[in-house]
């Protein structure tokens, strides 16, 4: 069996509330969700092996490529009438010192 790693995470009381309600509506304990989180996000960055399958938490879960493809193309038409610059245009980003050194480093 794999060696398990922990991690301690500080949130703000405003991002632990939104980490509850989202986990909350997933029907997920908040480190379920953030572990999901963090596979969905490898997906998107890393895609799939050289075999075209897709490994989920390292717990020998993987998809073929015919259901990932299936479930492309449903996530696709999902958003096909989606105004992402309306949102773009909505969101807005409060100044903190956070946001003011990520700028500086990058």
């Amino acid at each position: 069996m794999p060696k398990k790693k922990s991690l301690l995470l500080t949130f703000s009381q405003i991002d632990y509330d939104k980490l509850l309600e989202l986990s909350e509506d997933a029907n997920m304990k908040a480190n379920e969700f953030i572990r999901t989180l963090i596979q969905i996000t490898y997906i998107a960055n890393k895609g799939m092996d050289a075999k075209g399958y897709i490994e989920i938490g390292g717990y020998g879960l993987t998809f073929p490529p015919e259901i990932l493809e299936d479930f492309s193309n449903k996530l696709a038409e999902s958003f096909k009438d989606f105004d992402f610059e309306s949102l773009e245009s909505k969101i807005k980003i409060k100044p903190t010192e956070r946001n003011y050194k990520a700028k500086e480093i990058a």
